[in-house]
């Protein structure tokens, strides 16, 4: 089948939202593209037609990822197939920054590639956004995590990954090097997929103080029946 001769505004919306993201659902990308349903329903639709864009239909509602091409399309690196955990952090991810850019407008979801480069090393549902304030940290538990974990991973010393440090080309943009969130963030949001959490993290904040704000995350997927 020959290549879409060019993408339309939709359509290039769409993809570039899945070159942020990697995985996202058809709702996501409605809010996150600002286009009408029916609008991204088409661009979706023509998208897979064309073989730049990937459906995971054994989800409910399904997932969608950029193919190589795609990719291409928008100056992206190729996807990669992951497990369907990994899919639901990220696409639980992705609404945990829908909800974070009604405080924070523009928000935009840090690569990892760049936490990297600055010496941290996330673990499971560590991430950062950057804001007008600056960088905010917040922590996805779509899993179960230990409720310790909230106060923890806030105040946890990173490893940097070598590879991915430049300290000359830190100083260049005045930027630093930083070994811990606590550090590097202006503030720490914690969103969770189960209502129960959220009393246990609270006893984790109060008890240890930590500066967390909380919230609850409805879930994307749940367990079959």
């Amino acid at each position: 089948m020959p290549p879409i001769a060019a993408l339309n505004n939709s359509e290039y919306a769409v993809a570039q939202a899945l070159a942020e993201f990697e995985y996202l659902t058809q709702k996501q990308l409605t809010l996150l593209t600002g286009s009408a349903v029916s609008a991204v329903s088409a661009a979706l639709r023509r998208l897979q037609l064309f073989e730049y864009v990937k459906e995971f239909d054994l989800l409910r509602p399904s997932a969608y990822r950029l193919t190589a091409r795609g990719a291409r399309a928008v100056d992206s690196p190729a996807p990669r197939d992951r497990a369907y955990s990994a899919i639901q952090q990220i696409v639980h991810t992705a609404q945990a920054v829908i909800h974070l850019r009604d405080i924070y407008p523009g928000a935009r979801l840090l690569r990892r590639v760049d936490l990297y480069a600055h010496g941290l090393h996330p673990a499971v549902g560590e991430h950062a956004v950057q804001t007008g304030e600056g960088w905010v940290f917040f922590l996805v538990d779509d899993y179960m995590m230990r409720p310790g974990r909230v106060r923890d991973c806030w105040t946890r010393t990173h490893k940097p990954v070598g590879r991915f440090v430049d300290i000359e080309a830190l100083r260049k943009r005045g930027e630093f090097l930083v070994h811990r969130w606590c550090d590097a963030a202006c503030a720490y949001h914690a969103f969770t997929t189960d209502e129960r959490q959220l009393a246990r993290f609270e006893k984790v904040r109060e008890r240890d103080n930590v500066p967390v704000q909380l919230h609850y995350l409805e879930p994307i997927w749940r367990l079959s029946k």
